[in-house]
């Protein structure tokens, strides 16, 4: 059952309860298989020319996905009374309305040079050219599409040293991400979606002292993603500007003991252009206005360590701003000890320690529930 079975209407009155008790079952899901290998390779290397100096960064980084993903959906005769449900209708799993196989590669060169000038200014440059390739095969329809896109992208960054301690800086970066949705009109993948990022913010650490705080705005801009208009076609005329602040701070309050504090405020995620314009001014993935955590670490003598954290989550409406009620809001602990032996770093961790139940995210009339207790053991190894 979900939010796309029908109701029973009995009579035509829309106040009359009967009309929203019986609900008829739908039978819905996917199934999916998907894999990736990534590999990044890099060099760095440090220069000087008269008054400036150059950390210059090259590097190659290669992935390959592959998305395997059948999906089905339909309607049944049977019914359920939401009221008081009764389980155990036998269904039947109805023929696939999607059968795809999709395969990714992408290779992306890359090289950057942060130049400081004398004792005050650091400026970054870079830039990456990636070159993409999506491979989709329909076994519904019998038809396979190939398509290549190449793209350049840059990031520039500004910093401005001052000797009590304070940093402010700018920045600017763009982004290119492939595309595996297919256009109806042309049977091929979509063109890649881009984005870009302005950010401004200002960095204090005390002369002398390790703890640092920083608090930066953003302006990001998600361009060229794929909409759908009134009549479910895809196209791909949407862009999503979201707009916030951001506060951190790295402490050391004991020796051995370190703190990290972050907080995050974000005003705006809206859809500023789309095909279907009952989306504009309303967020297509739910971003919360406020979001923080905290995280403590302690290294005892001998090499044992033990942490602690907590992360807020705040309320939100959901996808496409969609939610009846606000989805509530929650806050998770999570855990870490570990022992450090060598060139050995091994840790247990826990995310949702204390195992709640909460809903992660709610859209389209389904809402789903967030990660269960999760424990995960490393072993990382340095030379």
């Amino acid at each position: 059952n979900n939010g796309y079975a029908p109701f029973i209407v009995v009579n035509g009155n829309s106040d009359d309860p009967a009309n929203h008790r019986l609900r008829y079952l739908a039978v819905n899901g996917t199934e999916s298989n998907s894999s990736s290998f990534v590999i990044d390779n890099q060099a760095e290397g440090n220069l000087s020319f008269g008054q400036t100096e150059h950390t210059l960064l090259i590097g190659l980084d290669f992935q390959t996905t592959r998305f395997d993903e059948s999906a089905y959906f339909g309607l049944t005769d049977a019914t359920i009374d939401v009221f008081n449900p009764g389980y155990g209708a036998e269904l039947t799993i109805p023929a696939p309305y999607s059968d795809s196989l999709v395969r990714v590669r992408q290779t992306g060169l890359y090289v950057q040079d942060q130049i400081k000038l004398g004792e005050q200014w650091i400026v970054t440059l870079g830039g990456r050219y990636d070159r993409a390739r999506v491979e989709t095969d329909d076994r519904l329809g019998k038809t396979s599409s190939r398509q290549s896109d190449g793209k350049f992208t840059g990031r520039a960054g500004l910093v401005y040293l001052t000797p009590n301690g304070l940093a402010p800086y700018a920045s600017y970066a763009e982004s290119f991400v492939p595309n595996v949705a297919v256009d109806p009109a042309t049977g091929k993948a979509f063109d890649p979606e881009t984005g870009r990022q302005y950010e401004i913010g200002l960095r204090y650490q005390p002369p002398g002292r390790s703890q640092t705080y920083s608090v930066a705005a953003f302006d990001l801009r998600r361009r060229n993603y794929i909409t759908y208009d009134v009549i479910s076609m895809p196209t791909q005329r949407g862009e999503v500007t979201v707009r916030g602040l951001e506060l951190e701070a790295q402490l050391q309050p004991l020796e051995r003991m370190n703190l990290s504090l972050s907080y995050t405020f974000t005003p705006k995620a809206d859809v500023t252009k789309s095909a279907n314009p009952e989306e504009l001014g309303k967020q297509a993935n739910p971003v919360s206005r406020h979001q923080a955590s905290a995280w403590v670490d302690y290294r005892f003598p001998g090499g044992v360590k033990a942490g602690l954290g907590v992360r807020y989550m705040g309320s939100n409406h959901g996808y496409n701003s969609g939610t009846p009620k606000r989805v509530p809001g929650y806050t998770l602990f999570d855990s870490m000890i570990g022992y450090d032996i060598g060139p050995w770093s091994l840790a247990l961790n826990a995310r949702n320690l204390t195992n709640k139940t909460y809903y992660s995210q709610c859209g389209y009339g389904m809402c789903y529930f967030g990660d269960e207790r999760k424990i995960v053991t490393t072993a990382t190894y340095r030379w």
